[in-house]
């Protein structure tokens, strides 16, 4: 079975993106009879996420297949596929091959609860990944501008005499006592940073779930409405604020840091 008449493909965004349109597919009739099969034979399991470290189930229902029982792991939840059911085989792996040549894992959703959420855009700095890693940039500049400005001798100096001064006693807590600054200030960068903008992302998500609390599944309802819209809206300018606010905090944090390696004790 073909599901694709290519002579008829078009194009929906030409200029913006790319939006393949093939023509109908099946009939009415044909809809139905496979939504039936594919809603009573698939193994549909509600999706989890990781939500203030405890695992949740969500009311949207997945089902994972493929052309082996591959594993695939996201968010510290490992999802794992079955094999093509007779189902599937004739209608999805054909789709999948015309659409995605790349891993052969497909998720097909099933028809969720209204106000739902089906995807989560991430900012990088809420990956603590990203953060540390722009937090030891930084610390790589202190290192770099402390050896640039006071000299290998200097800052080897600097590290065994100050704060308590340069007395042979003194050099194990001087140079211990630096080196916990170093460290504290590379890692509090980095967790502040990380800390704001995570926290921004799940109330983004608990807004989500908020409004579909409220208003039990009608997305049509006042409550739905302001849940989704207002409330989400509301945030989603506020939180702009907060991004700005924590680029500049960063951004005079590393000027001081910068800063204090230019300066002698």
């Amino acid at each position: 079975m073909d599901l694709f008449n290519t002579a008829s493909v078009a194009n929906l965004l030409p200029y913006d993106g790319v939006a393949d349109y093939y023509g109908k597919v099946y009939t009415v009739k044909e809809t139905q009879h496979y939504l039936q099969r594919l809603l009573t034979t698939i193994e549909w399991r509600n999706d989890e996420i990781i939500m203030f470290g405890k695992q949740m189930q969500t009311k949207r229902k997945v089902a994972w297949y493929g052309d082996d029982t591959y594993s695939y792991t996201y968010s510290k939840t490992t999802k794992q596929a079955l094999v093509w059911t007779d189902d599937l085989r004739p209608h999805m792996q054909p789709a999948y091959q015309q659409l995605d040549p790349g891993p052969p894992v497909t998720d097909h959703s099933a028809p969720t609860a209204p106000g739902q959420p089906t995807a989560v855009a991430h900012f990088p700095t809420a990956d603590l990944n990203g953060t540390l890693g722009i937090a030891l940039g930084v610390f790589a500049l202190m290192i770099y501008y402390n050896f640039k400005i006071k000299g290998d001798g200097g800052f080897v100096h600097e590290l065994l005499s100050a704060p308590f001064g340069a007395h042979p006693l003194l050099w194990i807590p001087n140079l211990a006592l630096n080196i916990i600054e170093f460290v504290a200030k590379t890692v509090s960068l980095g967790m502040r940073l990380f800390g704001n903008m995570y926290a921004g992302e799940l109330l983004f998500l608990l807004i989500a779930l908020l409004g579909s609390m409220w208003h039990f599944g009608a997305d049509a309802s006042v409550l739905g409405f302001f849940g989704h819209v207002v409330a989400g809206t509301v945030w989603a300018i506020f939180h702009i604020l907060i991004v700005l606010l924590q680029a500049f905090i960063f951004m005079m944090l590393t000027l001081v840091y910068l800063g204090q390696a230019h300066d002698t004790h």
